[in-house]
């Protein structure tokens, strides 16, 4: 998944290196803030939660691996694709358009506890050198070293990626419980 990830982020860069186009009234339309973004994910499993990995990209199409034990103890792996929601990209768009973001050390957030998912995020916008790279866990939304509005907008994100796990999840119908 990881050299899906660096190749969508090559992708990403090569998109972003084309001119855009006018429309049909002759203006081009107004810059989002971000010329391009791509987004890593990958959340270890808890006792509630199942492993989770996924990719988005600027467009918001999301690809999401999860991990789903079915009611014969087989562990299937459910592979999906989806579109973002407006207002769950807007939400991203809001975390990420803010370079101090980006200036998160690894060491600020890196508390772990037991019953704590680890995680680890890679963001990459193009018009940026340094993507955000972070291995934490949940427990780091709480307990942390940084301070101010990053450090709220942090508590936010990690919470935003928690719901978005449990949004998205692609999952297998198990016949078994439905007898």
């Amino acid at each position: 998944m990881e050299i899906l990830f660096y190749i969508f982020v090559v992708s990403l860069g090569l998109v972003s290196c084309q001119s855009s186009k006018q429309t049909r009234s002759g203006t081009t339309p107004a810059p989002s803030g971000i010329a391009g973004i791509g987004i890593y994910f990958k959340g270890a499993n808890t006792l509630s939660i199942p492993n989770d990995e996924f990719t988005i990209d600027s467009s918001g199409k999301v690809l999401f691996i999860s991990q789903q034990q079915m009611a014969t103890g087989e562990w299937r792996e459910p592979k999906g694709m989806a579109f973002i929601e407006p207002d769950d990209k807007d939400t991203l768009m809001l975390f990420f358009q803010d370079s101090n973001m980006f200036k998160i050390k690894n060491e600020d957030v890196n508390t772990l506890c037991a019953d704590g998912a680890l995680i680890t995020l890679r963001v990459h916008r193009t018009d940026m050198k340094q993507p955000l790279t972070l291995e934490t866990s949940t427990c780091a939304a709480e307990y942390n070293t940084l301070y101010g509005e990053t450090r709220k907008k942090f508590k936010k994100m990690i919470y935003f990626f928690q719901r978005f796990r449990d949004k998205y999840r692609p999952m297998y119908l198990d016949k078994d419980k439905l007898k």
